[in-house]
């Protein structure tokens, strides 16, 4: 596989395992994005359908970075069009299912009764390593607490 990276913020970090390019080449090649930015005013809907479709070909779509990055409609309008060949997602756009509103819930039931899309637990940053440090974090909290 050929792995493509765009930072906005970074330059000269490309590897054996990864060539670093623009953000008009990644959109040129691709066909799977995988999302990878932390939730800021300049990243939340970013991903808007106008956005996807400048995209060179129809891509598959992972979300492990922060919900917010993609609205439930853009996803759903995006996906009906055939801009997006499916989706994967392990962050949602509100992760708390009884604050979604009307149209959140409404757009969630057709992500969740399409066949192109996968939802996981948000666990995707998740490592074995990351595990060691929560429980250790957790172990250090309960400790102070009880001193």
């Amino acid at each position: 596989m050929r792995v493509l990276a765009f930072d906005k913020y970074k330059i000269d970090f490309q590897s054996k395992q990864v060539e670093e390019v623009s953000w008009e080449k990644l959109k040129s090649e691709v066909d799977i994005l995988s999302i990878h930015v932390p939730l800021t005013s300049e990243t939340r809907d970013f991903f808007t359908l106008e956005e996807l479709k400048s995209f060179a070909k129809p891509i598959w779509l992972i979300n492990t970075a922060r919900g917010e990055v993609i609205s439930f409609r853009e996803l759903n309008a995006a996906l009906d069009q055939g801009i997006l060949r499916g989706a994967v997602l392990d962050v949602l756009e509100n992760e708390k299912f009884q604050k979604f509103s009307s149209e959140q819930k409404e757009e969630f039931e057709k992500l969740a009764g399409r066949e192109n899309v996968v939802f996981s637990p948000h666990v995707a940053g998740w490592t074995f390593e990351s595990y060691i440090k929560i429980n250790q974090v957790l172990v250090k909290k309960i400790r102070k607490a009880f001193a």
